[in-house]
């Protein structure tokens, strides 16, 4: 799992030899998605691929949802800051494209409500 101690909105865990579960959020309430936790989002796919350890992947919220959308305080920087909206949109291109050229395969158990990127990966 040393191959992602970078990732912080992401839990990472080892579910059997072979499948990694990517969870999105804290276990709390319904994951939303923050610039950090959507970088992230955009890389995992070609550490993923990269992974020898990992045959599949397993998608899921943490808690009450799948996620929720953007956070209040990303969209708004989004409507303000046109080098954060230039980025997110180069983010988010790379995400389906990471996703798209991963090599393993990956399931979303979608347990309700898929808002925004949410949307986008499963």
């Amino acid at each position: 799992m040393n191959h992602y101690a970078a990732y912080n909105r992401l839990k990472l865990a080892r579910l059997s030899a072979g499948v990694l579960e990517i969870a999105l959020g804290d276990t709390t309430k319904l994951p939303i998605v923050d610039e950090l936790m959507h970088r992230e989002l955009t890389t995992i796919w070609r550490d993923v691929d990269s992974d020898m350890e990992t045959r599949s992947v397993l998608m899921r919220g943490s808690a009450k949802g799948f996620t929720g959308g953007g956070s209040i305080e990303m969209v708004q920087k989004l409507t303000e800051d046109n080098e954060s909206r230039l980025r997110v949109l180069r983010e988010a291109r790379d995400l389906v494209h990471n996703m798209i050229n991963c090599s393993k395969p990956v399931v979303a158990a979608v347990n309700g409500p898929a808002a925004g990127v949410g949307l986008a990966i499963t």
